[in-house]
C-alpha cells in the first residue's frame, strides 16, 4: 500500500469546501454568495488526478498488451470510485423526487439516469433533464480522458512525458483561453466533446507534467533556505487562490490560477516544504479520503435548500446546507466502508451463486 500524502489530502478537503461553497449559490435568491469563483477547485482536482495516474503508470507492472493493461488500470480506477457513487446516487435521486407522485415520472426519470450510472454522462449521452447528482460530471468526464490518455503515456513514456504531455496542455490551455470566457460551464458541448471532458484532458495532462517535475524535486536535496523559499511560493500560491475565489467570479484569470495550481500542486506532491512532514497523522489520510463522500452528497442539497427552507435568506441557510451535506458525506463514506468489508468478506461466496470456478 502506497504512503499517502497527509499534506495533499488536506488540500483536497479544503477544495472539496470551496466547492460545497460555490454550488452554495444556489441556496441565495438576491444576495451575494461566499466563493463566486470557487468553480477552480474542479481544476485542483483535476490536476492532481493527472498527478497521480502519472504515478500509477511509473510503477505499476505493464500488462500483457496495451489493450488490457488500459482495462486493468481503468477497472482499477473505477471500482475504487464504488460503491460510493451509487449510494450517493440513490441519495439524490430519492431527494430530487421527494415530491413527485406519479410513478410513470419517476420511472421515466430513472431509465433516463442509466447514463449518469454507467459514468458516461459526458460522452454527449446526458438527457435534457439535469442529471441526479450534478457534481458527478468530473468522475464522467476524468475517466473518458484518463481511457485516452493511459495507453499513450504508457507505449511511449518519455515522449509522453517530455513532449506529449506538456505541449498538448499548452495548446489546450491556449484553445481554451481565446475561446471560453471561463473555465465554467461544464455541460456546453464544444465541438465532439462537451466543455468539462476538455478541462479534463488539460488539467490530466498538466498533472502529468506536475508528476515529473515533483519526482526531480525529491531527488534532489535542498538546503532549507531552498525549502523555506519553497514553503513561501506554496503557502502564498493556495492562500492566494482561495482569496481569488473567494471574491471574485469566474473569468480569464481562471487560466493564471491554473498555473498557480499545478505549481503548489508539484510542491505539495514532492514534500519539499518545511512543513511536509507537519501532516503525517492519520486524520489528514482520512480527510482526503472523506473529501470524495464529501463531494458526493451536497450537490442536490444545494439544489433543493431554498425549497426546503423558504421563508431564510442565504446566510440562514449555509449552516443548514454544510450540515446536511456533511452529514450525508459521513453516511456515504461510512456506509461504503461497510459495503466494502463485507465484499471482501462475502463476496467470493456470493460470486459462486452466479459463476462456477
Amino acid at each position: 500500500m502506497k504512503k499517502r500524502s497527509g499534506n495533499l489530502d488536506l488540500m483536497k478537503f479544503l477544495f472539496s469546501l470551496m466547492i460545497i461553497f460555490f454550488h452554495g449559490k444556489n441556496l441565495a435568491t438576491t444576495e451575494s454568495y461566499l466563493f463566486p469563483g470557487g468553480s477552480i477547485a474542479v481544476e485542483f482536482f483535476f490536476v492532481v488526478s493527472g498527478v497521480l495516474m502519472a504515478r500509477a503508470a511509473c510503477t505499476y507492472q505493464m500488462q500483457d498488451n496495451l489493450g488490457k493493461d488500459t482495462f486493468v488500470f481503468m477497472k482499477h480506477k473505477i471500482s475504487g470510485l464504488m460503491p460510493n457513487y451509487y449510494i450517493a446516487f440513490v441519495i439524490a435521486f430519492v431527494v430530487l423526487h421527494r415530491n413527485v407522485r406519479s410513478l410513470s415520472v419517476i420511472f421515466r426519470d430513472l431509465v433516463s439516469s442509466v447514463w449518469e450510472l454507467l459514468l458516461v454522462i459526458n460522452t454527449g449521452l446526458r438527457p435534457s433533464r439535469s442529471v441526479c447528482n450534478g457534481p458527478v460530471w468530473y468522475m464522467s468526464a476524468m475517466l473518458l480522458a484518463m481511457c485516452i490518455i493511459w495507453p499513450i503515456m504508457r507505449k511511449y513514456k518519455n515522449t509522453f512525458f517530455y513532449v506529449i504531455a506538456p505541449i498538448s496542455a499548452l495548446f489546450l490551455m491556449g484553445i481554451t483561453f481565446q475561446n471560453w470566457t471561463s473555465f465554467g460551464g461544464q455541460s456546453i458541448w464544444r465541438g465532439y466533446m462537451s466543455k468539462g471532458t476538455i478541462r479534463a484532458f488539460m488539467g490530466l495532462l498538466l498533472g502529468c507534467v506536475c508528476y515529473k517535475i515533483a519526482e526531480y524535486l525529491k531527488q534532489q536535496k535542498f538546503t532549507i533556505l531552498s525549502r523555506i523559499l519553497f514553503s513561501i511560493v506554496e503557502f502564498v500560491g493556495y492562500v492566494s487562490i482561495f482569496v481569488v475565489s473567494f471574491i471574485a467570479g469566474r473569468g480569464q484569470m481562471d487560466w493564471f490560477e491554473l498555473i498557480v495550481l499545478a505549481i503548489c500542486i508539484t510542491i505539495t506532491y514532492s514534500n519539499i516544504s518545511i512543513w511536509s512532514d507537519w501532516f503525517s497523522h492519520p486524520f489528514f489520510n482520512w480527510l482526503g479520503v472523506f473529501s470524495y463522500s464529501l463531494y458526493l452528497g451536497h450537490g442536490y442539497w444545494s439544489n433543493c435548500m431554498v425549497d426546503l427552507f423558504p421563508t431564510l435568506n442565504y446566510w440562514s441557510r449555509i449552516p443548514y446546507y454544510l450540515l446536511i451535506s456533511f452529514a450525508t458525506g459521513l453516511f456515504i463514506h461510512y456506509s461504503s466502508l461497510g459495503l466494502r468489508r463485507i465484499w471482501k468478506s462475502k463476496g467470493p461466496q456470493m460470486k459462486k451463486l452466479f459463476v462456477n470456478d
